[in-house]
């Protein structure tokens, strides 16, 4: 998992916009779109207000694999899966997770 990837799922897992991160870790909208577009790198000092904006160390988020600890197990499993997926499969997992949430799919 990249660092775009690792800041989307935070974002999810926060309910956090692009607009609404770069407020709580002072920096632009636009230094947050080039990161998660993977267009740049985000510097140190810039990794770390991100990180702080997500109440974590940078050496957390740069953990491999790292999972917020509140997530309970089966959640976890969920979201390690979903990033060893091809794009396009996680892009159906999606579909499927929101039409089983919705009750699209009920027994």
């Amino acid at each position: 998992m990249d660092v775009a990837d690792k800041i989307k799922m935070l974002q999810r897992k926060y309910n956090l916009n692009n607009a609404q991160l770069a407020d709580k870790a002072n920096l632009s909208r636009s230094t947050i779109i080039s990161i998660l577009n993977r267009k740049s790198r985000p510097r140190d000092d810039t990794l770390t207000a991100i990180c702080s904006a997500f109440g974590m160390t940078t050496d957390e988020f740069r953990s491999e694999g790292y999972i917020p600890p509140e997530l309970d197990s089966n959640v976890a499993h969920l979201v390690e899966c979903y990033y060893r997926l091809p794009e396009k499969k996680q892009n159906i997992l999606i579909t499927l997770a929101d039409e089983l949430s919705l009750g699209k799919n009920e027994e």
